[in-house]
């Protein structure tokens, strides 16, 4: 498989040395976890001596902590970026639905990855700071998509995280008409208040 299938194009400021360590730890993440990461192995796969892993970053919480920014922000990006398909409150769901079985399709282990990483936060400070950010980004992206209240938002994402780590599980797709319905029913409970 192409090494850039499962990882997005990453934007980091700075060195291009700095954005291929990043996307070579995607790829460690990808195939060996959190526990897979270590400046070696990075090194390896970017194919640099490991004096360059450990220049652009001194430890692994701040390789983590780099790849996690670089990771949420690429898909808020994405999230953001995707087409609309109209002004109306029902092409809005369309568009999260869309959204939703888009990036199970073409980055499920993306999203494996950016899970791994957000329970991982669960546990470090230095990374708590990023889901956090990414959590509020990702409800305006749904706020603005949706036209709804950032607690309405906040339903929706937790319903497309259940969703999403439902599929992670058990590697099923989600059936899309349930999911619609359940986003529809959501909605519709914050547009009659």
């Amino acid at each position: 498989m192409p090494k850039d299938e499962f990882v997005p194009r990453i934007d980091v400021r700075g060195p291009e040395r700095r954005r291929q360590l990043i996307e070579a730890t995607v790829r460690v993440l990808i195939r060996d976890g959190v526990a897979g990461v270590t400046h070696r192995s990075v090194s390896t796969e970017v194919g640099l001596p490991i004096s360059a892993t450990t220049y652009y970053f001194s430890t692994l919480e701040s390789l983590l902590s780099a790849t996690f920014r670089a990771l949420f922000e690429a898909f808020i990006v994405d999230l953001g970026n995707r087409p609309r398909s109209g002004t109306t409150p029902s092409a809005g769901i369309d568009d999260v639905v869309d959204g939703l079985f888009s990036a199970l399709a073409e980055r499920a282990d993306s999203y494996r990855v950016l899970n791994e990483l957000q329970l991982v936060a669960s546990r470090r400070p230095d990374l708590r700071v990023h889901s956090a950010i990414y959590w509020e980004s990702w409800i305006q992206v749904v706020q603005d998509q949706l036209a709804v209240s950032s607690d309405t938002a906040r339903a929706v994402i937790a319903l497309f995280d259940g969703y999403i780590v439902a599929f992670l599980g058990t590697g099923r797709v989600p059936d899309r008409d349930h999911f619609r319905s359940t986003v529809a029913a959501i909605v519709g409970i914050d547009k009659a208040v």
